[in-house]
């Protein structure tokens, strides 16, 4: 074979690969950018999402880390969050952020914690108590205020990516990809705050699939909340809450 038979043979299978390259891309595209849109770039912007009455923003700062809650028609904080597991490790990256608007909360995975937060927004959400409480009306316990604070939720494993169900009761999980994890899927109850069942992965993807295939453009760049969960009268501004995140560091002061 002649030389430029080879090198044209060369050019046509690169071709033909890096179009497979691309077309593998395309199909898993978006569960590919969900899992991995936490990674800290330098310049890029935090993960975020908004709440479904359109009043908050929640900010998943990746340097220094924290938790930040945003006023969406100002942009400016109203309370921080430290990321911290229950018994003080700090989460250094968040894997995935939603926007629950039935429970009027954020629910947010850290990539390298083996846990799933729940942070409620609603003013009258009941106290938080860590650990075990036999019975709350005596005493058992020191509670923490439930409005924008961490309901934590002890798992086998971080998380990778969450979906909710229909009524926003369970989130379907799956676990961090190996050595860091099993990949494997978990059927998480938000309301006792335990996984209560495993699910087969495939099930998951195709679960997360269907939910970007169904639900419009977020609202703000980055937030993986619906545009149809936020009033349009108080959406937050795009430009506003973008430029914030990206250019700006805010102290954690809360635990």
């Amino acid at each position: 074979m002649r030389p430029a038979s080879i090198v044209v043979m060369g050019v046509r299978w690169a071709r033909t690969w890096t179009c497979l390259a691309f077309l593998s891309t395309l199909a898993l595209g978006t569960f590919v950018v969900a899992v991995h849109a936490a990674a800290p770039d330098e310049g890029a912007v935090p993960l975020q999402a908004t709440s479904g009455d359109g009043r908050y923003v929640l900010v998943a700062q990746p340097e220094p880390p924290c938790l930040v809650v945003l006023d969406a028609a100002r942009g400016e904080p109203v309370h921080t969050l430290r990321p911290l597991s229950r018994d003080g490790r700090v989460a250094t990256r968040i894997a995935a952020l939603r926007t629950a608007p039935k429970r009027r909360s954020f629910v947010v995975a850290p990539a390298d914690l083996a846990e799933l937060w729940e942070i409620s927004y609603d003013p009258h959400a009941e106290d938080i108590y860590d650990g075990l409480v036999h019975d709350y009306r005596f005493g058992e316990g020191v509670p923490r205020r439930g409005f924008l604070g961490i309901r934590r939720t002890t798992l086998p494993e971080p998380l990778a990516h969450f979906v909710f169900d229909a009524h926003e009761a369970e989130a379907w999980a799956l676990g961090a990809a190996p050595p860091a994890g099993s990949g494997e899927g978990h059927v998480i109850n938000l309301d006792v705050r335990r996984r209560i069942a495993g699910l087969p992965a495939s099930r998951v993807r195709a679960a997360f699939e269907a939910h970007q295939t169904t639900t419009p453009a977020p609202a703000v760049a980055s937030s993986q909340t619906s545009a149809r969960d936020v009033p349009a009268s108080r959406a937050a501004p795009a430009h506003l809450t973008q430029t914030q995140t990206a250019s700006r560091r805010w102290a954690c002061a809360a635990p």
